[in-house]
């Protein structure tokens, strides 16, 4: 196969960026909404360690 004769004319290079485009921007969205539920999830977890210890610290000062 010689590549040198091959035309590169009959690629539409505008729709492939506009695809390529849309399907960048849908990872990043996605990318971002993981990134809050991981932390939102940390954060539940501190607040439910920080609600243990005050229960662990409030049975020790009675």
């Amino acid at each position: 196969m010689n590549l040198s004769k091959m035309s590169c004319d009959a690629i539409d290079l505008q729709a492939i960026r506009d695809s390529d485009l849309a399907k960048q921007a849908t990872e990043v969205v996605y990318t971002a909404v993981g990134f809050g539920v991981l932390a939102f999830q940390k954060i539940q977890v501190m607040r439910q360690e920080m609600a243990t210890a005050r229960k662990a610290n409030s049975n020790t000062a009675q």
